[in-house]
C-alpha cells in the first residue's frame, strides 16, 4: 500500500518537529556547559600558547578575570591546568632561549664581517689615496651616472681611433729604439 500525500506530509512535519526539539535541547545543554566553563573561548587569540591555555586569563597583575570568580568545585581542575600551562611556558621559554642564542651568534658573525669589511675598505682607501670622509651618497651617484655615459662616436669610429693610437704607440717605440741605438 502506498502512503497518501497527507500521510507523507504529516511524517515530514513530525520529523521536523523532532529535529527542532533535539536542536533546542542541544542548545540548552550548550548554554549550561558554557556557563560552567571556567575560561573564555580561545578561538580568536593570536598567541598559540594563550589559545591553548585559556586559564592564563586568570594570571598576572592585569588578569582579564579575577581568580576569585572560579567556582570552588573547579579549583582542582584549574590548578592542574595551571601546572600544565607552567610546563608549556617553560618549554616555550627554552625554545625562545635557543632562538635568541642563535640570533646573538648570527649578530656576532655579522659584526665580525662588518669589522673586516670596514678594515679592508680603510686599507684599500689608504693604498689608493682616497679619503673616505669625502665620499658622500651624492658623489657616489655622480660616479654611477658616468657609467651610463653615451658617446656620440659610433663603434666603428672608436675602433678606427684605437687603431690610430696603436700605430702611434708603435711609432713611438720605434723612435725610442732608434735613439737608443744611436746613442751607443
Amino acid at each position: 500500500m502506498r502512503a497518501t500525500a497527507a500521510e507523507r506530509e504529516r511524517e515530514v512535519e513530525a520529523a521536523i518537529s523532532l529535529r527542532e526539539n533535539e536542536i533546542n535541547t542541544l542548545e540548552e545543554r550548550k548554554k549550561t556547559l558554557q556557563s560552567q566553563l571556567v575560561v573564555s573561548q580561545p578561538s580568536l587569540r593570536e598567541d598559540p600558547l594563550l589559545s591553548s591555555f585559556p586559564i592564563l586569563d586568570y594570571c598576572g597583575k592585569n588578569a582579564k578575570y579575577p581568580i576569585k570568580s572560579v567556582p570552588l568545585e573547579q579549583v582542582g581542575n584549574v590548578l592542574s591546568q595551571f601546572d600544565i600551562a607552567a610546563k608549556a611556558i617553560a618549554l616555550r621559554n627554552k625554545e625562545d632561549r635557543v632562538i635568541v642564542k642563535d640570533l646573538r651568534r648570527e649578530i656576532r658573525t655579522q659584526e665580525k664581517k662588518y669589522v673586516t669589511w670596514s678594515e679592508k675598505k680603510r686599507r684599500l682607501a689608504d693604498e689608493s689615496g682616497i679619503d673616505l670622509k669625502f665620499i658622500t651618497p651624492q658623489s657616489r651617484e655622480a660616479s654611477f651616472n658616468l657609467q651610463n655615459y653615451t658617446s656620440e662616436a659610433s663603434i666603428e669610429e672608436i675602433e678606427v681611433r684605437g687603431k690610430i693610437i696603436q700605430k702611434e704607440i708603435r711609432a713611438g717605440k720605434l723612435i725610442v729604439e732608434k735613439k737608443g741605438k744611436d746613442s751607443k
